[in-house]
């Protein structure tokens, strides 16, 4: 591991971030979930994985399962969790699928950490600071989730994220994904709302990862 990577990055109950740890083989996949939701949006996909490869699933920190860190809201912080997960794991290198805020993480990791990842497979995200993810705007959504001490204002993404397959073939993925919103922790919410506006610019990620 090269002196750039950050040490691990203990959350406030000093745990790993959560994680479901499924299946067997030689490669392992690291998916990672979208904001502000949880690894359960996998709950499909996993199993199928599985079936030929060792699955982990993670819920970034502060979302789903995982405890709010006490430190600085950052993509590096979240980046050193998963390589603590990796540690804990005992995984020296997995291919890794970032699903929009996953995808952040997913290329933060990469960025720091290039000898662990495999195959980076990235999907609705992107690696420059930029819509839907504005900064200014991301800030704003975490002060909102604070002071009300709510997430319902984050439901909208319900509407705008569930294309018309998705609600015809899956009628209960609605309702999945407005529960996990409902029931996410504003603190994490907000915690990560602000790791996603501080983000870097991650396009030599891109550009320069071979697996």
């Amino acid at each position: 591991m090269d002196n750039t990577t950050p040490p691990p990055a203990p959350t406030s109950t000093g745990a790993l971030p959560a994680y479901d740890d499924l299946g067997g083989g030689e490669r392992t996949w690291l998916l990672l979930h979208a904001f502000p939701l949880s690894g359960r949006i996998f709950e499909r996909l996993a199993p199928l994985l599985a079936q030929g490869a060792r699955v982990l699933v993670v819920d970034l920190p502060g979302l789903g399962r995982s405890a709010v860190p006490t430190a600085e809201a950052s993509m590096d912080h979240v980046a050193a969790a998963l390589l603590a997960v990796l540690d804990a794991a005992g995984v020296e290198r997995a291919d890794v699928l970032g699903i929009s805020t996953g995808g952040y993480a997913a290329l933060r990791l990469a960025g720091l950490a290039p000898e662990r990842v495999g195959r980076l497979v990235l999907a609705s995200t992107t690696p420059w600071p930029i819509e839907p993810d504005v900064p200014a705007e991301r800030r704003a959504t975490a002060e909102e989730v604070e002071t009300s001490r709510s997430t319902t204002s984050l439901l909208d993404s319900v509407e705008g994220g569930l294309g018309p397959t998705a609600r015809r073939e899956q009628p209960g993925l609605a309702d999945l994904v407005r529960g996990l919103i409902l029931g996410a922790d504003p603190d994490g919410v907000a915690w990560v709302a602000r790791a996603v506006a501080g983000r870097p610019d991650t396009s030599a990620v891109v550009g320069g990862h071979h697996h």
